[in-house]
């Protein structure tokens, strides 16, 4: 069986230091028919996404992994430990969350995310 991957962190941005947090769990989700990843944040990293975004409400944040740009948004609350990031397709959804849980290398990602 081959090694597994290292799990990749989700990297929020806000023009300060970047903050790197460690998922727990990620999943492939469909909603409302957006594809997407549900992210549980590991403890320590969900207490740290929550202190940065309650003090960034109102503010951008560029959510990245692997260096390929998720999410850029406005703060509407505080980020808790859990969310989802809506994606284009199935397959980017499917590949993000083996990136999250280690089950492939952020070149998984190449395809979904050109350029």
């Amino acid at each position: 069986m081959p090694a597994l991957a290292a799990a990749e962190p989700l990297v929020l941005r806000d023009g300060a230091a970047p903050l790197s947090v460690a998922v727990a769990e990620a999943a492939p989700v469909v909603t409302s028919g957006q594809p997407g990843v549900e992210f549980v944040l590991a403890l320590d990293a969900g207490r740290a996404m929550a202190e940065k975004t309650g003090a960034m409400i109102g503010d951008e944040l560029v959510i990245t992994v692997c260096d390929i740009e998720l999410v850029r948004a406005a703060v509407q609350g505080r980020i808790a430990g859990r969310g989802t990031i809506r994606l284009p397709t199935v397959e980017a959804s499917e590949a993000l969350a083996e990136v999250l849980r280690g089950d492939a290398g952020c070149e998984a990602l190449a395809p979904h995310f050109p350029g």
